[in-house]
């Protein structure tokens, strides 16, 4: 005997959640029994990932990127930063697409491109492993520094090896040390005055 199909709609799929316990006999249309490249949207509810936009290595020479983050200049500009093996690059902000760089290396010495970069107060702070950490500020015709250059700078071990784990959180600069086992913070409001 056959069954006449009979159309539903479902105004808002998945809006109960993704379920993996109960047989899908069983569940009603609005539960998602999968839920591949999709993310939780303000309200809690399964939405669509927003697109990628592919964009060229305009860096002279196409060195290789190695690590890659983000500074956010105010709540409105931003500028991707990317380090290769031996520098970091920073992106324009007039352009959507990124596709100027500046080197803001300058005089800094690095020896591997896994930076991890945290935004504090207006600056970028940026851990890897076996390296000091580094600072921008932003400002024009400004690079990259080691934050043991800062005024005031203070960390509870000068010869100190950081690890390449940070953290920007309740007002401070949170890092590990090489070991992984040891956790360092800043004084609150500061990104120099270690504890």
């Amino acid at each position: 005997m056959t069954v006449k199909l009979v159309t539903a709609a479902v105004k808002a799929p998945g809006f109960y959640g993704l379920n993996t316990q109960v047989n899908a006999a069983g569940l009603e249309m609005n539960w998602a029994l999968k839920a591949d490249n999709l993310v939780f949207d303000d309200g809690g509810t399964l939405g669509a990932r927003n697109g990628w936009v592919k964009f060229a290595n305009a860096i002279t020479g196409t060195p290789d990127f190695v690590s890659i983050g983000e500074y956010r200049v105010s709540a409105t500009t931003e500028k991707l930063l990317v380090s290769t093996a031996e520098k970091i690059y920073a992106s324009s902000t007039t352009s959507t697409i990124h596709d100027t760089w500046t080197d803001k290396t300058a005089a800094l010495t690095i020896t591997a491109g896994y930076w991890q970069f945290v935004n504090h107060n207006g600056e970028v702070i940026g851990f890897q492993s076996a390296h000091v950490p580094v600072y921008w500020d932003g400002a024009s015709g400004t690079n990259f520094a080691l934050i043991s250059a800062k005024s005031g700078y203070a960390a509870p071990d000068t010869s100190m090896v950081w690890g390449n784990c940070g953290h920007s959180a309740f007002g401070r600069v949170w890092a590990s040390d090489s070991t992984e086992t040891i956790l360092l913070w800043s004084a609150i409001g500061t990104n120099h005055q270690w504890s």
